[in-house]
């Protein structure tokens, strides 16, 4: 991930006055052509589909958010074939694009529920990518 940070951090500065969508089409672009790994296609993908969903959005606001999030959760679905609860980085992600979803999320409630996501996620069985790879041939 470093290395497709650091190629979006090199860039801002000419993505500057692009439209929202685009900034996020590029960053994510970007991430997938400089990330090695599942990490760049599945974080990519994600920016990518933001762009798409904010297509006529100048700022993000509650609304945008949630349509973002969702079409982000749909990306990081198909592009990683995996499903919430298959121990990747999509269990986080449709948790923070659930809560997002109810009529007043907190922002509060999605970090400490993230964080969560994320450590029981520890104990899963991991169903895809290397870390299921790895268990399989031990």
């Amino acid at each position: 991930m470093w290395k497709g940070l650091r190629a979006v951090v090199e860039n801002l500065d000419d993505w500057r006055d692009l439209p929202l969508s685009q900034l996020m089409q590029n960053v994510g672009s970007t991430l997938v052509s400089n990330t090695g790994g599942a990490s760049g296609p599945l974080y990519g993908t994600a920016f990518m589909r933001l762009g798409t969903a904010w297509q006529d959005v100048d700022h993000v606001n509650g609304p945008a958010w949630m349509s973002g999030m969702a079409k982000a959760v749909e990306g990081i679905a198909q592009r990683g074939k995996t499903q919430a609860g298959d121990g990747t980085l999509l269990d986080v992600w449709s948790l923070v694009a659930a809560i997002l979803d109810e009529k007043e999320p907190a922002w509060k409630k999605i970090e400490g529920a993230a964080k969560k996501r994320m450590t029981d996620t520890e104990s899963t069985v991991v169903k895809k990518g290397a870390e299921h790879c790895s268990a399989i041939n031990r």
